[in-house]
């Protein structure tokens, strides 16, 4: 990642699902503090985008069902199918990691690892296909995966073979649901409507800091130059899609996009950016970080 500083603009990638059940999905990016997105891709309904993440030159997703891992430009022009996944493997999360691409498929509740086009891909290991059990969100830290499930209050991780599993929970919470890392340890967003949190916490489960109590349910988390950035949704006068973010200590809580009846945020992407919004449609735009290239 850039020293802090060096970066004119945060961007804010996201995958965007209608709020209208017939409509298509996007990919999607916004500066922060802007609330102005644009549309990087347009996808049909029935492979609306779940996970997205930029890296390299490119943005990355994956769909929904049938599950399929898609990649452009960053300007969203010639979109590549890298994989097709067949039915119902929901691709959730996409992440890199020294130059190798990791993603979860939530509905078979494993996490694979190929090139970063596509090519040699590994099955690493198999977890649960229900609720409390299945990788719903990932992220990879050291040679270990941590993930989140749909409907647990778990925090489970292991090596990338699938052995050494353990796991904690956080006080109070009960639907850890999304999850990211830098060095300083997890970032967990809770999404139950009693209990909206987004917390920092070692990634041994000790220490655990509840940075703040979130407007709503969290649906996605990001973490980027010592900020947590989380999604939410909040319904007055219409939905609308926030990105919220606030120091890792819990201090500064910022609101950085709020974008008005337009689409929900199912996974949410902060990455530096070498120039603003507006020169994203540029072609040779690259996205450097430390955080995917551990």
């Amino acid at each position: 990642m850039a020293p802090a500083g060096t970066c004119t603009a945060q961007l804010i990638y996201f995958s965007g699902n209608p709020f209208s059940s017939t409509a298509n999905g996007s990919v999607n990016v916004s500066e922060a503090g802007t609330n102005v997105a644009r549309t990087v891709r347009t996808t049909p309904y029935n492979t609306r985008p779940m996970g997205v993440t930029a890296y390299g030159s490119s943005v990355y997703w994956g769909t929904y069902d049938p599950g399929e891992l898609w990649s452009a430009p960053a300007d969203g022009s010639s979109a590549t199918r890298l994989l097709d996944r067949g039915g119902s493997s929901y691709t959730r999360h996409i992440e890199f990691v020294n130059d190798k691409m990791y993603w979860n498929e939530e509905g078979n509740g494993s996490l694979y690892r190929s090139n970063p086009d596509g090519s040699a891909v590994e099955k690493l290991f198999t977890t649960s296909t229900t609720n409390a059990s299945g990788i719903w969100d990932i992220t990879i830290h050291n040679d270990r995966a941590y993930w989140t499930s749909w409907t647990s209050s778990l925090v489970k991780s292991s090596k990338l073979d699938g052995s050494d599993q353990r796991s904690f929970t956080l006080p109070g919470a009960r639907r850890l649901f999304s999850i990211d890392s830098d060095d300083s340890g997890l970032i967990v967003g809770d999404n139950d409507s009693s209990t909206k949190a987004l917390w920092h916490v070692n990634f041994d489960g000790s220490a655990p800091l509840k940075l703040l109590t979130t407007p709503s349910p969290v649906q996605s988390v990001s973490i980027y130059d010592h900020r947590a950035y989380f999604a939410y949704i909040t319904g007055s006068g219409g939905p609308k899609s926030n990105v919220g973010s606030v120091a890792l200590d819990g201090t500064d809580p910022r609101t950085d996009m709020v974008l008005e009846n337009t689409v929900q945020i199912w996974q949410i992407d902060v990455v530096p950016a070498p120039a603003t919004l507006a020169a994203i449609g540029v072609s040779g735009v690259m996205f450097t970080r430390r955080r995917r290239m551990r």
